[in-house]
């Protein structure tokens, strides 16, 4: 416990690939298959361990197996001081990509983790199938990403998850449903097996607070469309309530129906948003009067100078010249009517 009197560790450490799953691995992970759908694990989290000792670590491997996942090449440092472990990740390749960051346990007073994560070319299908267990998402990205979670249970930590971050995804593939074919068609059966939407780029920032990620500046970048997305993503609740616009349609208005998705992960349900697409509709009509009725009124205008100019031109005996403002007709007429007044007295003299 903190405060009691502990061990000290110090060391480094290296070696080949390093085993640390539980033995009961294979039969947990098909229990928690089949319980995936019901949510994450309600199950206390022991981390009465990290008050048993203190420790400062250096650790290389060739390799990492943990109950989570397994690991490539690892450089890391451990440090831990009354009940709080640091684990510093030097150089960590999982998913055919790199990761550096820090992640935090502390069991000082109740359980948190927290950290910050740099993920590179990861795999993404691997890494939400793993850690997620959503595998609909297909392609290589980076993902920045600070986070703090409190709580004894998986369930306690995500629902509590707070922090911010920012994605960067290159070409890949939404697997499960064909976005271009759902929108051009309105149908939402285009969301069966084997359909997929191909992107060529995905990136986005969010923020988390209390389980929910929020995202307002997703951008998805296709060969035939492109879109924006804004909404939420319940990480605690596992569910999803975000809204795909198209942004950007070349030549294709059937693209342009707002898409609802919603539900739960591992089950989302997809609605077009005729309500929307309606409003839509109606301030493009009004912005159509809007520029009719300023087009009328310009051209009012203009027909009423033009029938000005021609009644100054008759009164005054003048002829507007090209590129000459009104202002400088009346101006030359006046100038012009004066003089010839000013001849007839002097004449009359």
């Amino acid at each position: 416990m903190p405060g009691a009197e502990r061990a000290r560790l110090t060391g480094q450490l290296a070696g080949d690939v390093l085993d640390l799953r539980s033995a009961s691995t294979g039969q947990g992970s098909a229990a928690q298959g089949q319980g995936a759908s019901a949510g994450w694990s309600r199950a206390p989290i022991d981390a009465s361990a990290l008050g048993l000792v203190d420790a400062e670590i250096s650790l290389s491997l060739n390799g990492l197996r943990t109950d989570i996942t397994t690991l490539g090449r690892t450089r890391l440092g451990l440090s831990i001081d009354r009940a709080r472990a640091v684990v510093t990740f030097r150089e960590v390749a999982l998913f055919g990509g790199q990761m550096t960051g820090e992640f935090v346990m502390n069991n000082r007073a109740g359980l948190s983790v927290g950290g910050t994560m740099r993920l590179r070319e990861i795999d993404l299908l691997p890494l939400l199938g793993e850690l997620a267990d959503y595998r609909r998402l297909q392609g290589r990205g980076d993902l920045d990403m600070q986070f703090l979670g409190v709580g004894n249970s998986m369930h306690a930590i995500m629902n509590s998850l707070r922090g911010e971050g920012r994605l960067a995804l290159g070409a890949g593939e939404l697997l499960g449903f064909d976005l271009s074919q759902m929108l051009r068609n309105l149908d939402m059966s285009y969301m069966g097996e084997g359909r997929r939407t191909v992107y060529q780029s995905v990136t986005g920032t969010f923020t988390m607070a209390e389980g929910v990620l929020r995202n307002d500046d997703l951008r998805m970048q296709a060969e035939r469309f492109s879109v924006t997305g804004r909404g939420q993503v319940g990480l605690g609740a596992r569910n999803l309530d975000y809204r795909i616009i198209p942004a950007a349609v070349r030549g294709d208005e059937s693209l342009r129906v707002p898409l609802m998705i919603t539900g739960p992960w591992d089950a989302p349900r997809f609605r077009l948003d005729m309500e929307a697409l309606a409003r839509e509709q109606l301030r493009a009509e009004q912005e159509r009067l809007e520029e009719i009725a300023r087009e009328e009124a310009r051209r009012l205008e203009e027909r009423a100078r033009s029938e000005a100019v021609q009644r100054i031109e008759r009164d005054l005996g003048v002829t507007r010249e090209e590129g000459e403002s009104v202002q400088d007709t009346i101006r030359r007429g006046v100038e012009e009517e004066l003089g010839r007044r000013l001849r007839g007295l002097i004449g009359g003299n």
